[in-house]
């Protein structure tokens, strides 16, 4: 079963490529070890076949190095389904991690 677009699966998969970039040897499992989840998990997370609760959302927010606010409307996403949030949070991902 396919999910709703999220905006933090997207600021994930967008971190994964980057790593990916910087070393084309740098594979999910590793991805998943630096993130501290299940590699299975995380490839149907990025796949948008899973749903992360909040406290995994949490834990992926905080490794990933948003703060605080931006973790919270994380959250609320998941909880409102608010698409117009996720261009607004990529593009602010983008400047951040730049």
């Amino acid at each position: 079963m396919k999910v709703a677009r999220d905006p933090l699966i997207e600021i994930l998969r967008k971190e994964f490529e980057q790593k990916q970039a910087r070393n084309g040897a740098y594979s999910l499992r590793a991805f998943a070890r630096w993130l501290g989840v299940d590699a299975s998990n995380l490839s149907k997370i990025l796949a948008h076949q899973l749903v992360p609760k909040d406290r995994l959302r949490k834990k992926l927010a905080s490794k990933i190095g948003l703060e605080t606010g931006e973790a919270h409307r994380l959250l609320d996403y998941r909880k409102t389904g608010d698409a117009h949030y996720h261009k607004t949070e990529l593009d602010a991902f983008a400047v951040i991690s730049d």
